[in-house]
């Protein structure tokens, strides 16, 4: 019986490395509204894709590697958690968990209807309006152009509600209207 022994060395190369994924931001997004999110990952062997683990169903995951988050306009404001994890497709993983604000829509403030107003050239008028906003934010007056002879001042100003006062004094020469 015949035998021979040789050495030689055996290189192991496509080793599989596992998988990395940043972690995603956290997201503000109102009912109604779409916003989106890129989810970053990488694998040293070049073999991985995100998928979504586990969230509201208004989140969803899209290739290459988006997470759209779309809420129903009827949505309730909360916090949800959203769970990702980056694959390389057979054994390894790594998953990371951030959170998405569902805040309600913002709401335009309203003025309330104001009567029309006639004015005599030299005289003065006024009359009062109010504003709400159902968002109680602080409403701001930004006037369109009115003429140069009239003036809005607000009176009250507390979040969610304005009142103030609209007054016109046309001059009695006309060439400065």
């Amino acid at each position: 019986f015949l035998q021979a022994t040789r050495e030689f060395d055996i290189s192991v190369s496509n080793v599989n490395r596992p998988p990395s994924i940043e972690q995603p931001e956290e997201m503000t997004v109102e009912a109604g509204a779409l916003t989106y999110q890129h989810i970053r990952v990488s694998d040293p062997d070049g073999f991985v894709f995100a998928e979504l683990l586990s969230g509201p169903p208004f989140v969803a995951m899209h290739p290459p590697n988006f997470v759209f988050v779309e809420p129903d306009p009827l949505e309730p404001a909360g916090t949800h958690i959203v769970s990702v994890r980056a694959s390389d497709g057979v054994l390894m993983s790594d998953g990371k968990s951030f959170s998405v604000h569902v805040v309600e829509p913002n709401v335009a403030p309203y003025i309330e209807p104001m009567q029309d107003m006639v004015v005599v050239a030299g005289e003065t008028s006024s009359q009062l309006f109010v504003a709400t906003d159902p968002d109680d934010d602080l409403i701001e007056l930004i006037p369109p152009p009115y003429p140069p002879f009239a003036q809005v001042v607000p009176i009250s100003q507390i979040p969610g509600r304005t009142v103030g006062r609209y007054t016109l004094s046309p001059p009695l020469d006309r060439g400065s209207i």
